[in-house]
């Protein structure tokens, strides 16, 4: 669950939970809704009429209140949508084209009373996420501000930072897969839950590599200079940092002793021809 704040553990055990139960009845109402692929921006809050919304594919919607960040809600979620008690100062939006699947509460009613037991999940699941926007809304109070969170998407070989560029924001890969290059040579990956740009960054100079998206990458960007106040709200972030980057040094050494044992074995392989 990405949020701007330190999450506690048992609402991201809650939210795990959650998923798995969003799974199971969306399995129970699969043949009814219509699927549909949404416009960047498009807000869920803004629909004409209320429906539910099952996000497929990957995409995260952001739920605003008041112009503050509270939760996203990302693939397998349902999402309620059109005019709802929230008001006016709410919207729920993607920064990108996303897959849904939309139901109209008849539709959605007509399943629950078809399948005997499905009212019992239904209710769970709502119940599970008014709590864990309650317990989200907690922590939110103790923060006097937060970064927002910026999502890009990429298609396989797009290039989501160049070699030699200005090192103006910090990344975070979401889900997908990335590989690093410097001078057109392949220096390691970055997988989910990695940052990467770190480095300029912590250093203040141009990028020393560049990243490319090896499959569909869903990204997430903060700027330099709200990186500092991310870290603040969340401290856990330093951990996962340094842990990124002794992996990527302990990965980087792998390749050169690789490298230089390759190159060892050539050298007696010429001399004793």
């Amino acid at each position: 669950m990405l949020s701007t704040v330190d999450v506690p553990e048992i609402l991201e055990q809650q939210y795990a939970a959650n998923k798995q139960l969003a799974a199971e009845i969306a399995e129970a109402l699969e043949g009814s809704g219509r699927q549909e692929r949404l416009d960047a921006d498009v807000d869920l809050l803004a629909f004409e009429e209320l429906a539910y919304v099952h996000i497929r594919g990957p995409a995260y919607f952001k739920f605003y209140h008041s112009d503050r960040l509270l939760r996203m809600f990302s693939a397998g979620d349902l999402v309620p949508a059109g005019p709802r008690f929230t008001g006016s100062d709410a919207r729920i939006v993607c920064d990108f084209a996303a897959d849904v699947t939309i139901y109209s509460p008849s539709e959605v009613m007509q399943t629950l009373a078809d399948k005997p037991g499905l009212l019992a999940q239904w209710l769970q699941y709502f119940e599970d996420e008014q709590s864990i926007i309650y317990g989200l809304c907690a922590r939110y109070t103790q923060v006097d501000n937060q970064p927002d969170i910026r999502l890009k998407h990429y298609q396989p070989g797009d290039v989501i930072i160049s070699e030699g560029e200005p090192s103006t924001e910090v990344l975070c890969l979401i889900d997908g897969l990335a590989q690093v290059t410097s001078h057109d040579v392949v220096v390691g990956e970055v997988r989910p839950s990695e940052f990467f740009g770190e480095i300029g960054f912590l250093l203040n100079q141009d990028r020393t590599a560049a990243v490319i998206a090896v499959n569909a990458c869903t990204v997430q960007v903060i700027d330099t200079t709200e990186f500092v106040e991310f870290i603040k709200h969340n401290p856990q972030v330093i951990i996962s940092l340094a842990t990124t980057l002794a992996g990527r040094i302990v990965e980087l050494n792998d390749r050169v002793v690789t490298a230089d044992a390759v190159s060892v074995g050539r050298r007696r392989h010429d001399i004793s021809r």
